[in-house]
């Protein structure tokens, strides 16, 4: 793997979605539950103004989507792929989860067909257990109060090993770790773009509890999150 795209895939996604809104906010994926299943080239049709070539990007995660696994079909799997793909200010991951973080929920429109597709392919994945990682290159400490709850509505990518962050991040100045206790991860390397980074993703409406806020030193606080049902 290019050490330099993935740095630049994971520094892309630290600075994307580190959003917050409280739970009780309604849903922009509820209105996808009734939606058909449509192929990937159809459910992104009504996107396609929005992010140039495209049809390229489609062919080639479909392309790298043949060996079905985990029970996904070809469309689903290469749902999976192309959210993982960076090609700059359009990529899917980008676009999407701005309009997923808008308090417009009209922005999501648009998005509805490939959502049900891509949170499909999610469900269909084993959940992972455990405790997962994801750090930010500021200081947000303030903005996640202990005993609070609180949602991410984009998608939002960890990792497993919290040692891997540190060839993506400065070693001082202001920075958050993110230590998640989640339920529901989901394993998408077997369909990502970058494979060799053991990568759970968190589902859009990520519902979680504060438990903890604390000052490491050098700048780093770390932030102690665990996912909870969101009636709680």
């Amino acid at each position: 793997m290019n050490m330099f795209n993935e740095a630049k895939f994971w520094f892309s996604l630290e600075f994307s979605n580190i959003n917050v809104t409280q739970p009780t906010v309604d849903s922009p994926l509820s209105a996808c539950e009734q939606l058909p299943l449509m192929s990937l080239e159809e459910a992104l049709k009504p996107v396609d103004n929005l992010i140039e070539e495209l049809n390229k990007y489609v062919y080639i995660a479909k392309s790298h989507s043949k060996n079905i696994k985990d029970g996904l079909s070809q469309d689903e799997s290469a749902s999976i792929r192309i959210y993982t793909m960076d090609w700059g200010d359009t990529s899917i991951y980008r676009i999407l989860n701005i309009a997923l973080r808008s308090e417009d929920r009209s922005q999501v429109k648009a998005w509805l067909p490939y959502l049900k597709l891509f949170t499909t392919a999610l469900h269909k994945l084993p959940s992972f257990q455990g405790v997962v990682w994801r750090i930010v290159q500021m200081d947000l400490s303030k903005d996640f109060i202990q005993g609070q709850h609180r949602t991410w509505w984009s998608a939002s990518s960890t990792i497993q090993d919290a040692s891997v962050l540190e060839h993506y991040t400065n070693p001082s100045g202001k920075r958050s770790l993110f230590s998640i206790e989640c339920q529901h991860g989901k394993d998408i390397c077997r369909h990502s773009e970058y494979p060799s980074e053991k990568e759970i993703l968190l589902m859009p409406g990520f519902h979680f509890l504060v438990k903890s806020v604390l000052k490491a030193g050098d700048g780093m606080y770390i932030i102690g999150i665990k996912e909870i049902d969101p009636a709680c």
